[in-house]
């Protein structure tokens, strides 16, 4: 079938028993919703889902092997109805009443949707979650309220089970998580994961902790000493970081009643620091900037086995370092949407917030966006953008020049509905306005933690730049997926959607388009503001990659051009140095001649070897 894939990473899944009563019992529920939405999954992407119910239930079995789990389906294949189908029946089996379900989630807001998707009775679930909002404490008070430990189902959220366990020492030990006096079997983690937390600290962030600690000589001294080492550090070589604590009599909340007055930003540095204190960092430099590089593993191994559902998975390349490096990730089979009903129009144009902060490439680019929304004024728009500054407001801009602007919705990158709405479903225009780039150290933070790198482990370039694509890759399928595109007909394929996206060349997310998004159909988007010459090179692509026909005639590529005055086209683009140059680059000729049929461009023809 078009568009079908599948994808495994080194450690695959080991033989499976035969499926259990639970299992089958959750099969057949499932191709029963299937069948009364009328949606026919392929074999492959049942293959798929029935490696997920199978782990699930030798999760409830006590049986898994104490591994994660990783199933990457995309949004809409059908995971989520999967999950929910095999609590219920998890439910209703009075031999697992002894058995229990923890389900993890990124936002508080998805806790509500569960609930009421599974139509869960009061008496069943319970939720446990931060009160430091009044959300949180709503939730709390669903269902069971505080009788947590009497809950078959607990919702939480990935930051407290990670907090919790962090101050246990042991998933074990952390009664808050717990069923009838222990832990519970069948652990979900909903999204992303990473087995450890990226640790990076410049050393000019060091250097500015230095002056609210002048009457604490010896904290001092420590920031002092510290700031010299990494200076010194040659690249990718060690500096330990003094423990702060031990070494000055200070307690961690004393430390951080020093920085109380300070930026909230600096105040997750000393945070970041009190956390590598008393161990080995890696010192990276880019340019003249130096960067302590580490990480925090945050899970304990008695928290295994863990299912992870995250749709990223099939293009995050640090789940593969993971399984590679770690040893301890197993990833299910899986299967890629196809996207054949989506059309990706990039513009090959620096979308960074760099760019984004200089006035003339922004004027370009905002002239750009408003010309594409109103060339559809009566449709909806999904615009993913760098988060406003002091300096440029993007949803504003847009909205002054962009006809009935309420059609216009707006995400900014980082936030939760960049990667875990479902609100804008129904909208089949996307606009990346320039991609999510992370420090050069994010990166090399990220590889050594999939990894499990020892602090003086040498990196592999290699490894890095799939780590840096796979990050970029991430955030790009999780940003679309916000639209239509996270909608699935015909079994597995998305539905139709348009998607324009600004990335330069050099970043390498152009040629990554077609690993994010199987099947898709490409155009080049191409700003009435472009150069001429540069909006006819870009046609001339999309007729190469689109049409089967030898020749074009020049009157109808000037028309695909969007230009009638045929003497101003000739001097403004056929006649240019740049576009016979092109041309040559493309394997075309163009080919004059005067009478019927006129002049063309045609297709080199093709030299083949003599025949012996």
């Amino acid at each position: 079938m078009e568009g079908e894939r599948i994808f495994a990473f080194p450690k695959a899944p080991p033989p499976k028993a035969p499926p259990g009563k639970l299992a089958t019992a959750t099969k057949h529920a499932v191709r029963e919703i299937f069948d009364k939405r009328g949606h026919h999954p392929s074999a492959p992407l049942w293959r798929s889902l029935d490696d997920l119910v199978d782990v699930m239930e030798d999760m409830a079995n006590g049986t898994a092997a104490p591994a994660y789990y990783l199933c990457a389906l995309s949004p809409g294949m059908g995971k989520s109805t999967t999950v929910q189908q095999f609590v219920r029946q998890l439910l209703l089996d009075a031999s697992y009443d002894h058995v229990s379900v923890l389900i993890c989630v990124g936002r508080l807001a998805e806790i509500q949707t569960y609930v009421e998707e599974m139509h869960l009775s009061p008496d069943l679930f319970a939720v446990f979650v931060s009160e430091a909002k009044a959300e949180g404490r709503r939730l709390n008070e669903l269902g069971r309220g505080s009788d947590r430990e009497g809950a078959r189902i607990l919702f939480t959220t990935q930051q407290m089970l990670e907090s919790r366990v962090k101050r246990k020492g042991s998933f074990s030990q952390s009664s808050e998580f717990w069923f009838q006096g222990g832990p519970r079997r069948v652990r979900l983690w909903d999204e992303a994961c990473l087995p450890a937390r990226p640790l990076t600290v410049e050393v000019s962030f060091i250097q500015a902790l230095i002056e609210p600690t002048q009457y604490q000589t010896r904290l001092r001294s420590l920031l002092d000493k510290l700031v010299d080492e990494i200076r010194a550090a040659p690249n990718d070589t060690c500096v330990d970081i003094p423990h702060f604590e031990d070494e000055t009599a200070l307690s961690h909340a004393s430390i951080m009643s020093l920085y109380e007055a300070e930026p909230q930003k600096r105040q997750d540095i000393v945070r970041d620091l009190l956390l590598l204190q008393g161990s080995t960092v890696t010192v990276h430099h880019v340019g003249a900037n130096k960067t302590a590089i580490s990480y925090l593993n945050v899970f304990p191994d008695d928290l295994l086995p863990l299912m992870i559902c995250d749709a990223s998975g099939r293009v995050r390349h640090s789940y593969r370092h993971w399984a590679d490096g770690r040893g301890n990730l197993v990833a299910l089979s899986t299967m890629a949407t196809s996207y054949r009903n989506m059309t990706i129009h990039t513009w090959l144009e620096s979308g960074s917030k760099d760019s984004w902060g200089k006035p003339d490439r922004a004027r370009k680019m905002i002239d750009a966006i408003t010309d594409l929304v109103n060339s559809k004024p009566n449709e909806e728009w999904l615009i993913l953008h760098h988060q406003q500054d002091s300096n440029r407001d993007l949803p504003a801009d847009l909205r002054k020049g962009a006809t009935n602007p309420e059609r216009l919705k707006f995400v900014y990158w980082g936030s939760d509905d960049a990667k875990a709405t479902n609100q804008y479903r129904d909208i089949e225009n996307i606009v990346l306005a320039g991609c999510l780039y992370f420090p050069h150290s994010y990166y090399e933070a990220m590889t050594r933690l999939s990894r499990a790198m020892r602090p003086e482990e040498k990196m592999d370039k290699h490894h890095r730049k799939e780590i840096e694509l796979g990050e970029h890759a991430h955030v790009i399928l999780q940003a679309v997926c916000r639209g239509a595109a996270r909608k699935i007909v015909d079994g597995d394929t998305c539905a139709p959607c348009n998607v324009y996206i600004i990335a330069a060349e050099a970043s390498g997310i152009p040629k990554q388009l077609a690993d994010i998004f199987p099947g898709h159909r490409s155009l080049e988007w191409l700003p009435k503001a472009s150069k001429p010459v540069d909006r006819a090179v870009g046609v001339l692509r999309d007729w190469l990659s689109n049409s089967t026909d030898r020749r074009i005639s020049l009157g109808d590529f000037r028309s695909l051009c969007g230009e009638s005055d045929k003497s101003n086209f000739s001097k403004q683009v056929i006649r240019k140095g740049s576009f016979q140059s092109a041309l040559k680059d493309l394997g075309l000729n163009h080919l004059q001649a005067r009478g019927r049929g006129g002049s063309y461009i045609e297709r080199e023809p093709m030299i083949l070897p003599p025949l012996c």
